[in-house]
C-alpha cells in the first residue's frame, strides 16, 4: 500500500491523490487513518470483460483465465453494498467518463474543469474493471 505520509503530502500540496488499487488495497486503505472516496469501475458483465480481454489478443490463455478469476473476485467485492461510495459500470466509455467527471466536480467543487478538446473517453483509463480511492 502507498504510505499514508505520501498521500498526505499530495493532499497538503492541494492536489487530489488517486490510488488505482485492487480490492485488497481498498481493504488496507480502509484500515488506515485516511478518509477517501471509494470508487469502483466495473465492466457491464463478466461476459463483456472476457470478450474485451480476448479481443485484445495480447495475452496467453492462462493469463486471460487468471485475469478473469481475479476480476470475478474484484466484481464480487466491488458490488457488495457498503464497500464503495460509488460504482460505475463501464458499458460506454464516454458516458462513464462523463459520470466520473461529474463525481469529481461534485466531490471537489473547487476543481477547475479544463477540457483538452478531446472526447471524454480519451482522458480516462479504459481498463475493464478497477477500484480506486480518492483522497
Amino acid at each position: 500500500m502507498h504510505s499514508v505520509a505520501a498521500v498526505e503530502s499530495v493532499r497538503n500540496a492541494g492536489k487530489i491523490c488517486i490510488l488505482d488499487i485492487d480490492y485488497q488495497g481498498v481493504q488496507n486503505v480502509k484500515k488506515s487513518s485516511l478518509d477517501p472516496h471509494y470508487l469502483f469501475i466495473a465492466p457491464p458483465s463478466m461476459e463483456a470483460l472476457e470478450t474485451r480481454l480476448r479481443a485484445r489478443g495480447t495475452e496467453k490463455e492462462a493469463d486471460v483465465i487468471r485475469r478473469l478469476l481475479n476480476a470475478k473476485k474484484e466484481m464480487d467485492y466491488g458490488q457488495t453494498e457498503g464497500n464503495f461510495d460509488k460504482v460505475f459500470v463501464n458499458d460506454d466509455l464516454n458516458k462513464t467518463a462523463e459520470e466520473l467527471t461529474g463525481f469529481f466536480l461534485t466531490a471537489y467543487p473547487y476543481l477547475d474543469y479544463v477540457s483538452d478538446g478531446n472526447e471524454p473517453g480519451n482522458r480516462i483509463c479504459s481498463r475493464a474493471s478497477y477500484s480506486c480511492a480518492l483522497m
